[in-house]
């Protein structure tokens, strides 16, 4: 039987890939210019209260509310960058729950606004997982209606 916490990284790792492929890209393709206004500023990506929830789980932060998934709630990841930014030290991430940033206390200086470095090393402690070549055998059960019974 799968291992459901690796099967949770690896579905909520799918959910934040969007974003860090973004993010890689505007950081490491040397394309950025905050005075072009055709760059990529903002993303959104639609989710169900089960999928905010995964995130929350995920991310475990040190002030995150895991007893109720209000409705219409949402998890927010953005980059941001100083003015006249050219190297990936000068980007930070922010991620936001339900307009409240998450407090990442003894992972980034700043627990609210990571810096890209610490970003991603961040997500390599929660359990990030880059690849998803082993999705199907590892997370990819036939459902049944007595399969929870297991």
């Amino acid at each position: 039987m799968a291992d459901p916490v690796r099967c949770q990284h690896m579905y909520v790792s799918k959910g934040i890939r969007v974003f860090t492929d973004k993010m890689d890209f505007i950081i490491n393709s040397g394309h950025y210019n905050q005075s072009d206004d055709s760059q990529l500023r903002y993303y959104i990506q639609s989710a169900h209260d089960w999928t905010v929830a995964q995130h929350m789980l995920f991310w475990d932060a040190k002030n995150g509310n895991f007893t109720v998934v209000p409705f219409a709630s949402q998890v927010v990841y953005e980059l941001h960058s100083t003015k006249d930014c050219t190297d990936a030290s000068c980007f930070w991430v922010e991620v936001i729950y339900n307009y409240e940033p998450y407090n990442f206390e003894g992972d980034c200086a700043n627990p609210t606004k990571c810096t890209y470095a610490e970003f991603l090393n961040l997500l390599t402690v929660k359990g990030y997982v880059s690849t998803t070549s082993h999705y199907v055998d590892e997370c990819a059960e036939p459902w049944s209606p007595n399969s929870h019974l297991r």
